[in-house]
């Protein structure tokens, strides 16, 4: 049978529905190991045809370290040792486990024969710079051209072989960047983690992370083991997966309270001149893909972009993306994410450019809190506006009027910080004044502007107010049919800068997870014991030190009219001045 043959046959078989998976049996460590061994079947094999494990066949088990050495043999990495952890350890939590048949069916996949030349084309997963040559990360293609659904696989097939690579660690393999190829790549790596983790040696590396990224329980935050076929479809619809976890120590009187929260950043589907609904139903399929993903891996709270549904086109002063406006309680946007907190049980946080059709059809920025059970839950406005370089933002709507609301939902207390007010820490502080134990900051911000801020204010909310922050960008570069000028002298130009994406999450005991891709879209996957809040909060006493009071006070003055500073003169000073 020749190649294309093999893909048909393959691309035709149906898929079983991970949703409806004896979840028992997929955890049973048996069929674990089971999993594992037929996953690793050997390269010989006729491709696509059935793996040698199938549920009803009873097959030796193989032991933990012949596991691992099958496993560094299936990635080909030739600088790693033969014998060093894979992916699959008995220590290891792998989450979205799939059916024996759809592991098959990605194992079929991985190991696909081009053809004529009979060329191996391993797709394998990977969090690391990968060749943008391959038409499965071709960024440039129309939506009708990008990657197909997982099954139609015929374009596995055209990937490339790749020769020699680095081991990144957790089974997880890094490729030698093609520097030249990778736009919006921050020096040819995906992100600063990746960079780091590729040029530092491990011994020093561990040190680095420390401080970088703090300890959560005494080590970095820990990965979670996604299943690997869900790794491998989300490299196929071209976005970047990870997933991290935070723990908390047991405690006697009170039991675990582990949420598992999501994070998507995405670029714009369409260029800015199509037909505005034609782009949002294209950013609105985009997210859906994501989005279901999210829900397969139970994830309990999602969380989106500012302004998700729309290009961020506050910068071109232009009225007419006013259009994108909608209702908070009855727009497109909030119907959709309606129907995906009903499908898979989640509370979505929806940031959109409202229109208040009560008030005289006023915009504001706004994020949209909807249940799990697709209810509406609340609304907060955004509390502070930039203006500042190309966000001319209040050209379109000011500052937001609904204070600092914390939403109890049933999965926890949760707020959103939008964009710009993370530069304020007042507004930090005020939402876990109020009680929240996440706080969400879904944002659209520019390399050149805030890049060096990114990492570092998002983790100092989290230490300083004892709540977990969740930092959200969007990604990619929108160019505007018409240039426009900014605030700070440059030529007019018709696009932001490139949008960074990089979305991490932070807790209050100052660790942080890696960040998601520099320039491809994504899901965050992060579980959390939200009792690290208080426990964090009883050991180092910031709430109960901090002295409200004494600022109440001070910023009282401040605020009157007749206000003078405080400030001591230096004498000596004085009487310079007084000679001068």
């Amino acid at each position: 049978m020749d190649g294309s043959s093999l893909i048909t046959n393959i691309a035709s078989s149906e898929l079983i529905d991970v949703e409806n998976t004896d979840k028992s049996l997929v955890q049973s460590s048996k069929l674990w190991r089971q999993m594992s061994s037929s996953r690793h079947h050997d390269q010989g094999s006729p491709i696509g045809s059935k793996a040698p494990f199938d549920e009803e066949e009873k097959v030796a088990t193989p032991s933990p370290k012949m596991r691992r050495q099958m496993s560094a043999s299936r990635h080909h990495d030739q600088a790693a040792p033969v014998g060093s952890k894979g992916p699959f350890d008995e220590e290891d939590k792998v989450v979205g486990a799939p059916s024996p048949k759809m592991r098959r069916q990605v194992s079929g996949a991985r190991h696909i024969v081009q053809g004529k030349d009979n060329e191996q084309a391993s797709a394998v997963v990977s969090n690391g710079p990968f060749d943008e040559s391959s038409p499965l990360f071709d960024l440039s293609r129309k939506p009708e051209t990008m990657a197909p659904a997982m099954t139609d696989l015929e374009h596995l097939a055209q990937l490339p072989v790749y020769e020699g690579s680095s081991q990144l660690g957790g089974g997880v393999e890094l490729y030698p960047p093609k520097k030249e190829e990778r736009c919006g790549a921050l020096a040819g790596f995906e992100s600063l983690d990746e960079l780091l983790r590729h040029y530092v040696p491990k011994e020093e590396l561990a040190e680095v992370l420390r401080v970088l990224f703090g300890h959560n329980m005494g080590s970095t935050v820990k990965e979670l083991h996604l299943y690997e076929g869900l790794r491998l479809m989300a490299r196929q619809q071209e976005y970047d997966l990870k997933g991290y976890q935070f723990t908390a120590a047991e405690e006697e009187l009170r039991p675990p309270r582990v949420v598992k929260i999501g994070l998507i950043q995405h670029a714009i589907v369409l260029p800015t001149d199509a037909p505005f609904a034609a782009q949002r139903q294209a950013i609105l399929e985009r997210v859906r893909r994501i989005a279901d993903t999210a829900g397969q891996l139970g994830v309990n709270i999602l969380c989106l972009q500012e302004a998700w549904s729309m290009p961020f086109a506050f910068c071109t002063r232009e009225k007419e993306w006013a259009a994108f406006a909608e209702g908070a309680e009855d727009g497109e946007s909030i119907k959709f994410a309606q129907e995906l907190a009903r499908s898979h049980n989640l509370v979505v946080i929806s940031p959109i450019l409202e229109r208040d059709k009560v008030h005289g059809d006023v915009l504001w920025n706004t994020a949209v809190v909807v249940g799990n059970r697709g209810n509406i839950i609340g609304k907060h406005r955004k509390n502070h506006i930039p203006r500042v370089g190309d966000f001319n933002e209040s050209t379109y709507y000011m500052e937001g009027d609904t204070g600092h609301p914390v939403f109890e939902t049933v999965f926890g207390k949760i707020a959103v910080n939008i964009c710009y007010g993370r530069h304020h820490p007042l507004n930090w502080m005020m939402f876990g004044l109020n009680g929240a134990e996440i706080v969400f900051n879904p944002s659209a911000t520019v390399g050149e502007l805030s890049e060096p801020l990114w990492g570092i204010e998002a983790r100092n909310a989290a230490i300083a107010n004892g709540f977990f922050v969740a930092a959200i960008n969007r990604v990619g570069t929108e160019v505007f049919p018409r240039e426009f000028t900014s605030g700070d002298g440059k030529k007019a130009h018709k696009d932001f800068g490139h949008f960074y994406g990089s979305s991490y999450v932070a807790a209050p005991d100052g660790s942080r997870t890696p960040c998601l891709s520099r320039r491809l879209d994504g899901l965050l996957i992060a579980e959390m014991d939200l009792n690290l809040c208080r426990q964090v909060k009883d050991k180092w006493g910031f709430q109960m030190t901090a002295r409200y009071g004494l600022y109440s006070k001070s910023l009282s003055r401040y605020l009157k009219s007749d206000f003078k500073p405080q400030l001591i003169v230096d004498p000596l000073l004085a009487c310079e001045r007084g000679k001068a």
